[in-house]
């Protein structure tokens, strides 16, 4: 029973990284870029990276509206990171009158199942829910 165990802990021991990622490791890193430009009507654009390899870049556009304190605002951007994994994670995001939108490999996506399982679900609802949805 022992030698299970001593084996279970060695196989343990050699699957992980030769350098793993250790929590608060980044705590030193340095901001090496950090562009920001406004322009007169609210729109910009931003660029930000760090010595540890964080990315990240943004732009908003303003669309006035007709009143004073009205109208919408789109923006879109990316940002990247390497993961404890030693992978890079880039994600690419909007958010708009239709709401906050990311995509990336690393956000898990549903199946064609588990979605259509939703939108039937969704379609079963009665009715007077359904509308205030």
């Amino acid at each position: 029973m022992k030698l299970m165990i001593v084996l279970a802990l060695v196989a343990v021991a050699a699957a992980q990284d030769d350098a793993p990622y250790v929590a608060g490791s980044d705590r030193d890193a340095q901001i090496v870029k950090n562009d920001f430009s406004m322009d007169e009507a609210g729109g910009f654009v931003a660029d930000m990276e760090t010595s540890n390899n964080i990315q990240q870049g943004a732009t908003g556009t303003s669309y006035p509206g007709q009143d004073p304190e009205t109208g919408s605002y789109t923006m879109s951007g990316q940002y990247s990171y390497v993961a404890p994994n030693g992978q890079t994670v880039t994600v690419t995001w909007t958010a708009d009158e239709n709401g906050y939108s990311a995509e990336s490999d690393a956000i898990p996506q549903l199946s064609a199942e588990h979605q259509a399982a939703i939108d039937g679900s969704v379609g079963a609802l009665p009715e007077t829910f359904s509308d205030s949805v």
